[in-house]
């Protein structure tokens, strides 16, 4: 590959361990909805949909009401939650990765369907919003926010890193290689251009493109 210019994240199951929040916020604000517990391997199957067909996923036969309550209930809790967990609701070693990228000369910038609020918030209460150049979310087709944030860029001196077939998806259609953080949530393995167990690992091949 090229030397790197920049390289574009996937925020939630690739830098921000989402789990640790998620899964107590409902447990906690379930039951007022009126619905039940979800496990956590349908959380991780949701993990990289949209609030709106996130909670479809999660509760398929629920009411637009209930989805809109659970929805804005969990989205502060996760934060509530967050609070509480500062760094560590990143996974081990992604702060060093990020700090080391930007310290090289990497411009930083991340894709997500999650909310600004959800977004900003984790990134926030982590430490790690200001190593961004550019953010976008708050929207359903994460390819067409690849896209905007390619504007200005070569994207052959781009890399895309993610988790989700989603984030595959947003790669291939900006034409950007796109690794996996098996350190994260990573699964559809097989349709990354290759898998990363560790932020170290990672961080040692990006540098190694540059």
């Amino acid at each position: 590959m090229p030397q790197l210019d920049a390289v574009i994240f996937d925020m939630d199951g690739t830098l921000v361990d989402t789990l640790l929040m998620t899964i107590g916020a409902i447990e906690k604000h379930a039951p007022a909805c009126g619905l039940g517990p979800v496990t956590r391997e349908a959380l991780l199957q949701a993990i990289g949909l949209c609030n709106r067909d996130f909670y479809l996923a999660l509760y398929p036969d629920s009411s637009e009401a209930q989805r809109q309550k659970i929805e804005a209930l969990v989205e502060e809790g996760e934060l509530e939650i967050g609070r509480t967990l500062g760094e560590k609701i990143l996974f081990a070693g992604v702060p060093v990765m990020l700090r080391q990228l930007r310290g090289a000369g990497i411009r930083l910038l991340l894709a997500s369907t999650g909310t600004e609020y959800h977004v900003k918030g984790c990134l926030s209460i982590a430490g790690i919003l200001p190593l961004f150049e550019k953010i976008r979310c708050n929207a359903p087709d994460k390819t067409e926010m690849t896209a905007e944030l390619l504007e200005g860029l070569d994207s052959s001196r781009v890399v895309f890193i993610g988790d989700s077939a989603k984030d595959i998806q947003a790669a291939r259609g900006n034409r950007l290689a796109v690794y996996g953080a098996g350190f994260g949530y990573a699964h559809a393995r097989d349709s990354f251009d290759r898998i990363f167990s560790t932020p170290r690992t990672l961080t040692e091949a990006l540098l190694r493109d540059e």
